[in-house]
């Protein structure tokens, strides 16, 4: 029942463009951010001040390829909790995360084979304490890890030899799960499908879980 993402043309001239490209006319989508996080936003390609809303907590964000989908889609999980987030997770502790990882393009059955922590790209506004929920992608589609985030925004330095990978959290593995407790067909049940990016899990999810911990 809240805004979070907001979907229009407009030309460039409204984002502070001058001269024959200021006529053109693009994409653009409002995201809700946190505050302190803007200065930092606003220096990267595509994202620019919030046009027609709070410019202290918004940012237009031009739908070019600028960013990277992961990039976009972490800026639009982080609009949606900060717009309405006493719908999503809890209002209390530390929240629950669900983030996919495809076995294609990393091997985190042999990543924690080898380790119980490793470091993660950092996700959303995922923070220190928190759990995260791994789910791996098809063809298995099911919730197979759950973990603690030990640190949160730490410097990549080096350790991830990726362009878009500027932060990183660190995890360490605390459960995991058969392939039968949480697969795709029971994750819907408990109100997650379509699981893309990073997302916070569902109060009736938490329950679940919550249940493992106490096992």
């Amino acid at each position: 029942g809240k805004w979070y993402a907001l979907i229009f043309p407009l030309k460039l001239e409204k984002l502070g463009f001058s001269g024959a490209i200021a006529e053109r006319e693009v994409e653009v989508v409002n995201l809700k951010v946190e505050p302190t996080e803007i200065v930092n936003l606003l220096s990267k390609d595509g994202i620019f001040p919030s046009y027609h809303m709070s410019k202290k907590s918004w940012v237009s964000v031009v739908l070019d390829d600028s960013l990277s989908d992961v990039e976009l889609w972490e800026l639009v999980t982080q609009s949606r909790s900060l717009a309405a987030p006493n719908l999503l997770g809890r209002s209390q502790g530390p929240n629950f995360w669900l983030i996919p990882a495809n076995p294609k393009y990393y091997d985190i059955d042999a990543e924690f084979a080898e380790n119980k922590i490793i470091d993660w790209t950092q996700k959303a506004s995922i923070k220190k304490e928190d759990y995260v929920g791994i789910y791996i992608t098809a063809p298995s589609r099911t919730l197979r890890y759950l973990c603690r985030v030990l640190e949160a925004d730490m410097d990549n330095n080096g350790y991830r030899n990726h362009p878009d990978i500027k932060r990183l959290m660190r995890i360490e593995l605390i459960r995991q799960f058969d392939d039968g407790k949480f697969p795709a067909s029971v994750l819907k049940e408990l109100g997650v499908s379509n699981i893309r990016g990073p997302r916070r899990m569902t109060k009736e999810l938490i329950e679940k879980v919550e249940e493992t911990l106490n096992d």
